[in-house]
């Protein structure tokens, strides 16, 4: 009995991982969706205490997966972790509310990531090969639906738009029947390969993607596209599976060529095929029947010369497809202005409050909607800089080409770090003297309207510094001061302020703007005040200061190229010291809980070949945790596994 009492104590003391991963699967019960793993191990064994499937119709917290863990543990009794580590901070604010006492840190968690390799793996072999690729997706999508895709894609194939488009030229596709809004298509086959177009959901996934094409593949890892993927590719009929001839023999559905078989993919993010549906393919038709139109009309669409576009196309079908050509011109156009949002009805102050609570409205809810009325909000600000962004690096690229590429260089990881590089490429970054912004305004700015120079105008008087949080109202703003100039800030802020605690540090930019602030451009990692203050003394130092810096020097890029990687420094030295830590405590726990030598005079730890000896054991480990989450995933749902990630 006390070597049990001794045992659970330990297992109360010890560090609890947690984490939520997509496996390559997908459940088809009521719509093809991907299932989300909430998982937590048990360190040192690795020993699975919780395996959640979560039902997207449910929506758990990730505060109520750990509750349940602890309750219900899938091994040994019911317990608590002395604490627990995960990798997003908002999972890490998401435990700190629902549990004050608990301590939560945010650090990598390289266990759970191999532990999910494995179970993905054991998935994967677990699932019997199937013959299963078929136009109607097993009795899902209507026969009349692959029809009509045919006939588009025999019309497309015939107008043949990659012989005049480029691969860079890309339209903005709007068809607000199927909720598409703001869509960026990319016509593939300049070169006379993967004839077709590409369906991007965004610009921004757009340009993500082509990041991820401009470099070199990695040799291992899990892929990132940066968006998901909606495409239409021409192929030989013989490349075609059997089961998908046999169809298209079957239903006597025509094609144009023996090289113009149509072929729909729909790739998530980490590039596991997304079972089709019927909005895919009625999206799909739309496109192509209408860009095929569109191409017959505009033969010169490619040229640089030609005037901007904004056409809208309607189908037999009842869809209206609408092209904005080149993507930037879609503000030039009243027909891409955001749609006004239907204002709620008017509440008398002497009537009863909305909310339900009994009361009149001016003792209720009325000063609250008037304080929220009176504060400007900033999203307008951020959608008009995505905006601006956009059409600036697409001008840095055109104009500057490599000279400009080189930004990238500024930064360990650009892609990591892309909420800093992205505005740092084009208003703090100096292209032949001066930044990108300087030669947007001098060649491109007579067709900005006066709200857009007025913000790349406030965007010049930004500067980049580390800010230190002095107080958080979540859900609203973040109060900030500058550590190195001494100026302080109200920042608008909903996402930042939910991770966002006192003393922390971040390196970011706020512009000042109509009498709001509001952060544009902030490095993805904060600081706690003790790695900040080297940060600090090293900036002081470099600048030969220790009272306020005047932000002339701290807008200067130089300066911003120092801060950046002495941050990334800083960053990369916590994490070694974090892993250092974690490392040495597992290594500690496995030596003290193993048997020790009968010689009084033996060392506290075990000897040497029971580190050899837990090392060994590690991928037996974990496989047998990888069988008992999938063994709990079966009892949770039915996955049904459509492709490996090609």
């Amino acid at each position: 009995m006390p070597s049990r009492n001794v045992e659970n104590r330990d297992r109360g003391r010890r560090e609890w991982v947690g984490g939520r991963f997509c496996p390559p699967l997908h459940v088809m019960e009521g719509g093809p969706y991907r299932p989300q793993i909430a998982m937590w191990l048990e360190l040192p064994e690795l020993l699975v205490v919780a395996c959640h499937v979560e039902d997207p119709k449910e929506q758990t917290t990730f505060a109520q997966t750990l509750r349940e863990a602890m309750r219900r543990p899938l091994a040994g009794p019911p317990r608590r972790p002395g604490r627990v580590r995960v990798a997003d901070a908002l999972q890490a604010a998401e435990l700190r509310a629902a549990m004050p006492d608990l301590e939560v840190a945010v650090a990598p968690t390289p266990e759970l990531e191999l532990l999910g390799r494995d179970l993905a793996e054991h998935l994967l072999e677990s699932t019997p090969e199937k013959d299963t690729e078929s136009y109607l997706e097993g009795g899902r999508i209507p026969a009349p639906a692959v029809a009509r895709l045919f006939e588009a894609a025999r019309l497309l194939y015939v107008v043949a738009p990659w012989k005049t488009a480029s691969d860079d030229q890309i339209l903005r596709v709007d068809i607000p029947q199927l909720g598409i809004e703001g869509a960026c298509l990319s016509i593939i086959g300049a070169l006379g390969q993967n004839l077709g177009f590409i369906l991007f959901p965004s610009l921004e996934g757009f340009e993500a993607f082509q990041q991820l094409c401009q470099k070199e593949p990695k040799a291992e890892g899990p892929l990132d596209l940066g968006t998901t993927i909606l495409s239409l590719n021409f192929e030989r009929g013989a490349d075609l599976p059997p089961s998908m001839r046999r169809e298209v023999a079957e239903h006597g559905w025509q094609v144009a060529g023996p090289r113009a078989c149509p072929r729909i993919d729909h790739l998530e993010r980490d590039g596991l095929r997304r079972p089709l549906t019927e909005h895919d393919l009625r999206v799909v038709s739309a496109v192509a029947t209408s860009l095929g139109a569109l191409f017959v009309k505009h033969g010169s669409l490619a040229r640089a010369e030609a005037d901007p576009i904004c056409e809208s196309w309607a189908g037999n079908d009842g869809l209206t497809v609408r092209f904005t050509a080149p993507y930037d011109a879609a503000h030039h156009f009243a027909e891409n202005a955001p749609r006004p949002v239907a204002a709620s009805p008017k509440v008398g102050r002497n009537q009863p409050c909305p909310c339900g609570s009994g009361k009149k409205y001016k003792k209720c809810c009325l000063p609250a909607s008037e304080a929220q009325a009176a504060t400007p909000s900033p999203a307008p600000v951020h959608e008009r800089d995505q905006d601006l962004v956009a059409q600036m690096r697409r001008y840095a690229k055109r104009r500057f080409g490599e000279a400009w590429a080189r930004a990238a260089s500024d930064f360990a990881d650009a892609a990591q770090s892309v909420q800093l590089f992205g505005p740092w490429s084009v208003y703090v970054f100096e292209v032949e003297g001066r930044p990108i912004v300087g030669w947007f305004l001098e060649e491109c700015g007579a067709r900005l309207n006066a709200a857009e120079r007025e913000w790349l105008f406030a965007q010049q008087r930004a500067w980049l510094s580390v800010w230190e949080v002095l107080a958080v109202e979540p859900g609203k703003s973040v109060t900030m001061r500058d550590l190195l100039s001494g100026e302080q800030r109200r920042v608008h802020e909903v996402r930042g302020s939910a991770v966002l605690v006192a003393r922390d540090a971040i390196l970011g930019r706020v512009v000042d703007h109509q009498g709001i602030s509001v952060f544009c451009g902030i490095y993805p990692r904060p600081l706690p005040p003790f790695e900040a203050a080297e940060v600090l003394r090293r900036a002081r130092s470099k600048l030969r200061r220790q009272s306020a810096v005047p932000v002339e020097k701290l807008r200067q890029e130089p300066f911003g190229r120092f801060l950046i990687a002495r941050w990334e420094e800083a960053v990369e030295e916590m994490d070694a010291r974090t892993s250092a830590h974690h490392s040495c405590a597992t290594q500690m726990a496995k030596s003290c809980s193993s048997p020790r030598t009968t010689s009084p005079s033996s060392p506290v730890c075990a000897p040497r070949w029971k580190h050899v000896y837990a090392r060994s054991r590690g991928r037996s480990l974990r496989r047998r945790a990888a069988r008992t989450a999938s063994r709990s995933c079966d009892r949770e749902t039915r996955c049904t596994r459509t492709g490996r990630t090609p």
